[in-house]
């Protein structure tokens, strides 16, 4: 009872982060999945730290045995580079080609050197406890494998600060800072707890990985904000206050207007014409480049701020959306214009856009002879 007594109160910041954060993601059921997940999966992970470090103490100082005490030991130093790891994924980066092995090979070895306790041969190489009356830790004879667990977790987070910095590149200044403030927490209490902890007494781990989480979610949330609640793409006054922004840094801008909204609302239901919406948006999304900004700044009007990509990279785009919807009954009207050099005013893209844009209009009703503003889709 009293250890359970001790683990409530070590842990009672990490327990009502988990409940309160637990609860709200429940809540959020259509928030993004996979952000929903690797957070449920944090805080698991800071909870399962939390009980472990709980009961390898139980087997220090009431069982009194070694080999438990390794075995949780091991447990433990494989969990904690596994919190940054799970961040790395929380940020949302793709991971492909050498991305694998540079997350999937530091973790082999961590595991291997956390494994060298219970073999004979290698034994003494990275740690382990001995003793029966009183259970005593012993340093690694070979330097590299006893601080392995500390090794790996540094070069992970060196990999959270790369995806950092991308993001900071590609202007998505809030989503760099959150990712950075979670991973200093989380290495300033994983410093603390490995080399200011004499006496074995400082537990700031799994709740500093909690508070990460939550942090985070709350980031979430308020990005959230600045988003159109339909198509979750920017909404109009978050446009504005990036047009201002990013105005020297805009090399093109994409136009686009779905064709016949009003008819669909009229005919089928709002209901339809929102499906209509978020079919536009879908095909956005997933033709967009990372220097892309996407918005929905009106009924039926979206625009898309380039940043750093040039004509070809646009001219993708434009192909790849049309012919993406050709699979739909739903009609998109789309105009571009890219920066031919410095000269170029950000005014000037919009109005060529924009003209281009209702050329396409034109283009479309002419061709489909009907009248504008009478579809939304074709009827096969």
């Amino acid at each position: 009872m009293d250890y359970l007594y001790s683990f409530i109160v070590r842990n009672f910041v990490l327990l009502c982060v988990s409940v309160v954060l637990g609860v709200t993601l429940i809540r959020h059921r259509k928030s993004n999945k996979s952000v929903r997940l690797w957070l449920f999966l944090i805080i698991g992970l800071a909870l399962t730290i939390a009980v472990l470090e709980s009961v390898q103490l139980v087997a220090l100082e009431v069982a009194k045995s070694a080999m438990a005490a390794t075995v949780l030991a091991s447990i433990l130093y494989v969990l904690r580079p596994l919190c940054i790891v799970l961040f790395i994924f929380l940020s949302g980066q793709e991971f492909k080609g050498v991305w694998i092995p540079l997350l999937v090979v530091p973790m082999a070895l961590n595991v291997i050197a956390c494994l060298f306790p219970f073999f004979e041969p290698t034994a003494h190489f990275s740690f382990y406890y001995s003793g029966v009356d009183s259970v005593y830790w012993n340093e690694g004879d070979i330097l590299i494998f006893r601080y392995m667990p500390h090794l790996v977790s540094a070069f992970y987070l060196i990999l959270l600060l790369i995806r950092t910095f991308s993001l900071v590149k590609k202007r998505h200044f809030l989503d760099a800072t959150s990712l950075l403030v979670c991973a200093v927490v989380v290495c300033l209490a994983t410093i603390i707890e490995t080399f200011f902890n004499e006496h074995g007494d400082v537990y700031l781990l799994s709740s500093s990985i909690g508070i990460s989480a939550a942090f985070y979610h709350l980031f979430l949330y308020e990005r959230a904000s600045s988003s159109d609640a339909l198509t979750g793409l920017f909404d109009r006054s978050t446009y504005f206050d990036d047009m201002g922004k990013m105005r020297k840094d805009i090399t093109g801008i994409i136009q686009l207007d779905m064709n016949g909204l009003k008819y669909l609302n009229d005919t089928y239901g709002h209901l339809e014409g929102d499906n209509g919406l978020l079919t536009i948006a879908k095909a956005i999304k997933k033709f967009e480049t990372s220097n892309m900004y996407s918005y929905r700044t009106g009924g039926d009007e979206f625009i898309i701020l380039v940043v750093g990509d040039k004509e070809d990279a646009i001219k993708k785009f434009v192909a790849s959306f049309n012919e993406e919807l050709k699979a739909t009954h739903y009609y998109c009207s789309v105009g571009y214009a890219a920066r031919k050099d410095d000269g170029t005013t950000v005014e000037e893209l919009l109005k060529e856009s924009e003209k281009l844009m209702y050329k396409d209009k034109a283009e479309f009703y002419k061709k489909a002879n009907i009248e504008r503003r009478k579809v939304g889709y074709i009827e096969e």
